[in-house]
C-alpha cells in the first residue's frame, strides 16, 4: 500500500536537509548540526526553525525505522539528533523550543514547553534502546524529572514556563498556551523511560496525566482542547487518543484504551470524503485540512484496528499530499494542507511527513510487531 510513497517519505528524512548537516550555525554562531527544521518553504527555497518538539519526533521515527528496517543510516541520524539536543538542554533537563538559521522578524516564544520536554524525552529513550549509550538515557532522566516536578496536584501540567525565572507563562491564547488533554502524549515518554528504569514515579506521573484527560472528554468522545470553551482542535485532541492508547496498552488499563478508542471513533464520525476537520467549535466545523490530522486520525484507527470506508478515505486521499518534483529539498516530503481560512499552504514540512510515514506504514500493515513507545 503506497510503497513508493513510503520509501520516498523514508528518503526525504534522510537526504534532503531538513536535518541540518555538520556544520551548521545558527544566527548566533551556535553549532546546530543535527537538528531538524519543522519545514521548507518551496517558494522562499529556505527553512522554517529549528524545532525542539520536531527534533524529538525525528529521534523517534529514526529509531522506528532504524528498528523495523535496520538501516545503519536511521541511527546514525538519530545519534546526531540526541548529541545536539544535549548541548542545548539545561541542567534542570528542560530543552528551548525554537532556533534559527537566520534573523527573523517572528519568532516563536522564548518560553519552555512541557509538550515539547516530553516529545524529546520520548526521543531519547527510544534511541537509548537502539544505541545503549547511557548518555541518551541520562539527558532522558532529567527531562522526566523536570515534568513530574511541575505537575500538578490535579495531574495536568502547565503549558509554557519561563526559562530564567520558572514562573508559570499560560494563557488562553489558544490550546498549546494552556494545560489541556493533549499533554497526556506526554505519557508515552513517561512511560517508555519507566519500563527502562522501573522507577515507579514516572508511572504514577504518566497515570495522573491519563486521568487528568479523562476529565476533558465529553461522553460523545470528543477532548475538549481550549479551556473551558466548547470547542477541540483535532490535532491536540488525536495527542490525547495517542497517549491513552499507550498508557491502556502497556498498563493494561481498560479504560485508557476506550478513552483512546473513542476519541479516535469520534473524530473519524466528523470526517467528510477523506478528510478530517482541522477542527469543531459548537456545531461548526472547519474543513481546511491539516495533513497531521489525517495522518493522526489515520494512525490511531489502524492501532485500534478499525478500517471502513472513512479510513479507507482517507489512507487514499494522504498519499495525494506528498511532494513529487525532482528537488531533492522537497521530493518525498509531505506538505502541510492549508490554512484554517483556506489558503494552501506548500511548505514541505517535517512532522507531518513523520506522522504520514508511520500512518501509511500502519495502516498498510507494513509493521509486524509495533512497540508503542515508538509512536511519533
Amino acid at each position: 500500500m503506497h510503497e513508493t510513497d513510503i520509501e520516498l517519505a523514508q528518503q526525504w528524512l534522510l537526504g534532503s536537509g531538513i536535518q541540518n548537516p555538520a556544520g551548521t550555525k545558527d544566527q548566533h554562531g551556535k553549532d546546530v548540526s543535527g537538528s531538524f527544521n519543522a519545514w521548507f518553504n518551496p517558494v522562499t527555497k529556505s527553512y522554517s526553525y529549528i524545532y525542539s518538539e520536531i527534533s524529538g519526533y525525528a529521534m523517534t521515527t529514526l529509531t522506528y525505522l532504524y528498528k523495523e528496517t535496520q538501516d545503519a543510516r536511521y541511527l546514525e541520524n538519530a545519534r546526531k539528533i540526541g548529541d545536539w539536543i544535549m548541548t542545548v538542554q539545561g541542567q534542570n533537563g528542560t530543552i528551548p523550543t525554537a532556533f534559527y538559521l537566520s534573523e527573523q522578524s517572528v519568532q516563536k516564544p522564548s518560553e519552555i514547553h512541557s509538550f515539547d520536554v516530553g516529545m524529546v524525552l520520548d526521543g531519547l529513550v527510544c534511541l537509548y534502546r537502539e544505541s545503549q549509550d547511557a548518555r541518551y538515557l541520562d539527558a532522558a532522566k532529567k527531562a522526566a524529572d523536570w515534568l513530574i516536578s511541575i505537575q500538578r496536584d490535579d495531574g495536568s501540567v502547565p503549558a509554557m514556563i519561563d526559562a530564567a525565572s520558572g514562573e508559570i507563562k499560560d494563557n488562553n491564547g489558544t490550546w498549546s498556551t494552556q494545560a489541556g488533554p493533549y499533554h497526556a502524549k506526554n505519557v508515552i515518554g513517561l512511560l517508555n523511560i519507566f519500563d527502562v528504569t522501573q522507577d515507579p514515579r514516572y508511572r504514577d506521573s504518566a497515570m495522573k496525566l491519563c486521568e487528568y484527560a479523562l476529565t476533558r472528554q465529553k461522553p460523545d468522545g470528543q477532548f475538549l482542547t481550549y479551556g473551558e470553551l466548547d470547542g477541540s482542535n483535532l490535532h491536540p485532541h488525536t495527542y490525547t487518543c495517542e497517549g491513552l492508547y499507550v498508557a491502556g496498552l502497556t498498563l493494561k488499563d481498560d479504560r485508557y484504551m476506550e478513552a483512546s478508542k473513542l476519541g479516535t471513533v469520534w473524530a473519524l464520525e466528523q470526517s467528510r470524503d477523506g478528510i478530517v476537520p482541522r477542527h469543531k467549535h459548537g456545531e461548526t466545523l472547519n474543513f481546511n485540512e491539516r495533513v497531521d490530522v489525517l495522518s493522526q486520525v489515520l494512525r490511531m484507527a489502524a492501532l485500534h484496528g478499525i478500517q471502513d470506508e472513512r479510513t479507507d478515505a482517507i489512507a487514499e486521499k494522504l498519499p495525494r499530499y506528498v511532494n513529487h518534483d525532482e528537488n531533492p529539498a522537497t521530493k518525498g516530503g509531505f506538505i502541510f494542507g492549508k490554512s484554517s481560512t483556506g489558503e494552501s499552504l506548500p511548505h514541505v514540512n517535517a512532522w507531518v511527513t513523520m506522522f504520514a510515514l508511520q500512518a501509511l506504514r500502519l495502516y498498510g500493515k507494513r509493521d509486524k510487531a509495533f512497540n508503542p513507545y515508538y509512536l511519533v
